[in-house]
């Protein structure tokens, strides 16, 4: 869960955020589904992901989106 926490409490902060002024969440919804996997990968790693992700790279993308 260590590796998860953060980045799903910045996400949920700026989604939150977002909605509430009325912008585009296109770009939130594709991170939000990379955490997703992210969590499988972590929780339920025999489950397998559907596409590679790791915290690093969502940190990395979560930089650049911000």
């Amino acid at each position: 869960a260590a590796p998860v926490t953060p980045l799903w409490q910045k996400f949920r902060a700026a989604y939150a955020e977002a909605r509430r002024r009325g912008g585009a969440l296109e770009d939130l919804d594709e991170f939000g589904w990379l955490l997703e996997e992210l969590r499988v990968q972590a929780f339920a790693p025999e489950l397998r992901t559907a596409v590679p992700v790791s915290a690093p790279r969502l940190a990395e993308l979560w930089a650049s989106m911000t």
